[in-house]
């Protein structure tokens, strides 16, 4: 008796692992039983994409208004750069010029309503004393923002530059001519209409 009932316990044993794994997976399978809807695996958060830090959006703290970028520039004359900036009189800030990378760089004049000390507004005088402009247009004008304190704020760019093109002073005479003569008034376009009525009309 007690090997028929090892046997029929052996039976069972055998029997019942299959009957719960099939029940298990059938469980699993079963659609309407939220079981099949598993969340998907958790992805690796995107690298590329930076939390808000609360800064400010990049500002230029210096601008150079003139000359503008591929100007033609007389190589043997001086050349007057003017532009403004983020300072004020108060900022204990100042423009400095460069021309080609030349050291050392240059001082600006503030030009501000708050006198000699408000680079709001500023300008500079380029002489062939301090660099020449070199014929041909790798000439590259700089303007660097500089302050006492130091700049330590990433978002402010305190660099702006712009390439001019030096040419002789006898080409710089003819584009100015060049540039007078395609933009005449009307008044010397007007002709004196053929009927006789003396009123001036444009063809």
């Amino acid at each position: 008796m007690n090997f028929k009932l090892i046997a029929l316990l052996l039976s069972f044993a055998l029997i019942f692992p299959t009957v719960w794994t099939n029940n298990s997976y059938a469980q699993f399978l079963q659609p309407g039983t939220g079981n099949d809807q598993q969340p998907p695996p958790s992805s690796p958060p995107d690298k590329g994409v930076m939390p808000n830090t609360g800064l400010p959006s990049t500002i230029r703290a210096v601008n150079i208004i003139s000359p503008t970028k591929g100007q033609q520039v007389p190589i043997d004359e001086d050349l007057t750069i003017i532009g403004t900036s983020i300072s004020n009189a108060t900022s204990n800030c100042k423009i400095i010029i460069g021309l080609n990378n030349i050291k050392p760089y240059q001082s600006a004049t503030g030009t501000g309503l708050g006198g000699a000390n408000d680079y709001s507004k500023w300008s500079f005088t380029l002489t062939p004393k301090y660099a020449a402009i070199k014929q041909g247009p790798d000439n590259k004008v700089t303007a660097r923002y500089k302050c006492s304190s130091g700049n330590n704020n990433p978002s402010i760019l305190l660099i702006n530059s712009v390439n001019v093109t030096g040419v002789t002073t006898t080409t710089a005479n003819q584009l100015q001519q060049q540039r007078q003569q395609q933009s005449p008034t009307i008044v010397n376009n007007a002709t004196t209409n053929t009927q006789g009525t003396g009123i001036p009309w444009l063809p």
